[in-house]
């Protein structure tokens, strides 16, 4: 009759609240479905401010099968790989050219998306829904290793861990020149959509740990940290002129000599922290192309 989704609640929530979620619809569209009596939790109708609790099915009429998270022609297209999964935790193999989080809902599927759609409780993880449990975000043009926790506790438990920097994340990044300094070190402020080195109490340090020549003016670096701010790698890099090739907001000189690439090369090849006791240590088998 209506069995057309279903899916087991791992959390406590209001219905609205967790629909407009796990479905990227507004509350207001959410309560006229519960409202409806279109929308079923443990076989019976229920209204938009009902409390959801631990382990209860939801079903949908299958009317609306079209805001169904599967269903969506959009997100059945998202292709990304799970480069690790416990209870507690995801990590993502993210690919280029993604958002991490939807700023409107006519915007591509994102990151939060996919995972609203694999891991449902990841959506009360942290304070702002949308995010869907991500502790860290990567840049649209940055691919590589993105973490996000399956529930409060362990949001919590991963956020002190990075405000501690004992979340460890090293990063491949290729350059047009070699690099002067090998340890950059600074506060940021903000400068509409870059970010600008500051002399502040509060700093974050990038530290190149390898180099290697790809070919004339082409250079890959390995790059490790911890707590990394946005903008941060790029930023620094472009501070000793070693800028990423195709990076238009930090490397002008990408457009003066004509590079053709609409991409620059950044990638977050592996993440390594305990958590529980329990050592993670995590590397991108993604290779990284610009592609």
């Amino acid at each position: 009759m209506y069995k057309n989704f279903s899916y087991i609640s791992k959390i406590n929530i209001r219905l609205d609240a967790l629909l407009s979620s796990c479905l990227k619809i507004s509350k207001n569209q959410a309560a006229k479905y519960c409202n409806k009596g279109l929308i079923f939790v443990d076989r019976k109708p229920r209204k938009s401010g009902y409390s959801v609790r631990e382990k209860s099915e939801i079903v949908i009429d299958k009317k609306f099968e079209d805001i169904i998270p599967g269903n969506s022609q959009k997100n059945s297209k998202l292709n990304i790989k799970i480069a690790y999964e416990d209870n507690e935790i995801i990590i993502l193999d993210k690919p280029i050219d993604i958002h991490c989080v939807r700023k409107s809902k006519d915007e591509a599927p994102t990151i939060a998306d996919f995972l609203a759609d694999y891991c449902p409780e990841s959506i009360s993880a942290t304070n702002n829904t949308k995010e869907s449990g991500l502790v860290n975000r990567l840049d649209f043009h940055t691919s590589g290793l993105i973490l996000a926790a399956k529930s409060r506790v362990t949001a919590k438990k991963l956020k002190e861990l990075q405000s501690k920097k004992q979340i460890e994340k090293t990063y491949i990044a290729i350059v047009g020149s070699e690099p002067k300094e090998k340890i950059i070190s600074s506060g940021f402020i903000h400068n509409k959509n870059t970010v600008e080195l500051a002399n502040l109490e509060t700093t974050y340090t990038t530290k190149i740990t390898e180099t290697s020549k790809l070919g004339e003016d082409l250079f890959t670096l390995e790059i490790t940290g911890a707590n990394f701010y946005r903008h941060q790698i790029r930023a620094h890099l472009a501070s000793i002129s070693s800028a990423l090739i195709g990076d238009a907001q930090y490397n002008q000189d990408c457009i003066k000599k004509g590079v053709k690439t609409n991409t620059y090369f950044l990638h977050s090849k592996r993440i390594k922290f305990v958590l529980n006791g329990k050592k993670i240590n995590v590397t991108s088998d993604r290779v990284v192309t610009g592609k």
